[in-house]
């Protein structure tokens, strides 16, 4: 059974306002929040949620429109990132070395085919190196990841919805305990992959997955309060304590907090906190745009203020980051999510970028 529902949430917008703003506040100065990093786990979860709802929703219905799913995870995807990419590769071409601008390259075609994760982990090896760090697209880690599991995860519900006696919820608790052991031991032996690579991070997209399995649960007003207020309590922990270079405790309270919260499926310890205010749903709304346009304006403004040797005021940055990145929400990832008929052309701009890449 879906838990909840399909319907909209604020609370999870709410959720995803403080799993960006903190990414953002760590890549513009680590020592603003440095468990800040932590941000993209958070969106992990959600992202495990949502995915999982949607795919049982179908699955309810009869069975998993494979296409139809692929099609819409591209028209959500792509016509950002394309765009993202593409300025980020041009701005980098006047801006980086010669070295770097190679380096660019292969990336940019790392990004646009999803194995972003793969090409950083092998280039520069740990995420927390000053090489990989000097990367406009180091954040495209995370979204490869999320890519992998678009195109792997409606296979899976799909194959033991069909063919497995086991019950899905069980299923994916087997899946999300190995991923969840194979991390900790990764995080101990083999930090760098563990940190980049989709098998280690499947237990917490996994999380989000299992609440949307398992029925809805209506809480009292007291136990909803509860739960939420520890899950929040559990990520700003994470955030203010943990440590840049750190993979492991931090990561699962993180992925712990952004569980109870989605658990509670209810936004009104978040009104009655008056976190559900415009603001904070807007930058939720457009979250992914944030977090897209964010780091290569970072990257490269420093790049800018090495070869000019002028700084350019924090509060210029920000404005520059948010006015893009809510363009690239209200024009692109908008009208381009609502037509099937763009697909083609969308597939056909990535494929000709990626062969100049």
């Amino acid at each position: 059974m879906v838990n909840g529902g399909i319907g909209y949430r604020p609370d999870i917008d709410v959720l995803r306002a403080f799993a960006v703003l903190p990414v953002l506040a760590f890549h513009m100065d680590k020592e603003l929040l440095p468990g800040g990093y932590l941000g993209v786990d958070v969106f992990f979860v959600i992202s495990g949620y949502l995915i999982t709802r949607l795919l049982l929703a179908e699955v309810e219905k009869g069975g998993i429109d494979l296409w139809g799913f692929w099609q819409r995870r591209i028209l959500r995807i792509i016509p950002a990132l394309l765009a993202m990419t593409f300025f980020t590769f041009l701005a980098g071409q006047f801006l980086l070395y010669a070295p770097d601008r190679q380096d660019l390259a292969f990336n940019s075609l790392a990004a646009l085919l999803s194995f972003g994760n793969f090409s950083h982990w092998l280039g520069y090896g740990g995420y927390w190196g000053v090489e990989a760090a000097s990367s406009p697209l180091l954040h495209t880690w995370s979204l490869a990841v999320e890519e992998q599991f678009y195109l792997l995860y409606p296979i899976f519900i799909l194959l033991v919805s069909r063919y497995l006696k086991v019950p899905i919820g069980w299923t994916l608790l087997c899946l999300f305990m190995i991923s969840l052991i194979a991390f900790i031991y990764g995080a101990e032996h083999h930090a760098a992959a563990t940190f980049y690579l989709a098998p280690t991070r499947a237990w917490e997209l996994a999380a989000g997955a299992l609440i949307a399995v398992f029925p809805a649960y209506r809480w009292s007003k007291v136990i909803s309060y509860s739960l939420a207020s520890v899950g929040m309590l559990l990520i700003f922990c994470a955030y203010f304590f943990a440590e840049p270079g750190e993979i492991g405790l931090w990561n699962i309270v993180a992925v712990t907090g952004a569980f109870l919260v989605i658990l509670t499926n209810t936004s009104a310890p978040f009104s009655a906190w008056g976190l559900t205010n415009r603001v904070l749903l807007t930058i939720g709304l457009i979250s992914y745009s944030l977090y897209l346009w964010h780091y290569p304006f970072i990257i490269l403004t420093d790049a800018l203020e090495l070869r000019e040797g002028k700084d350019v005021h924090w509060l210029l940055l920000l404005l520059l980051i948010f006015s893009v990145s809510w363009v690239s929400w209200k024009y692109l990832e908008t009208p381009m999510r609502r037509s099937k008929f763009l697909v083609t052309p969308v597939l056909a701009a990535l494929l000709i970028m990626a062969g100049f890449s």
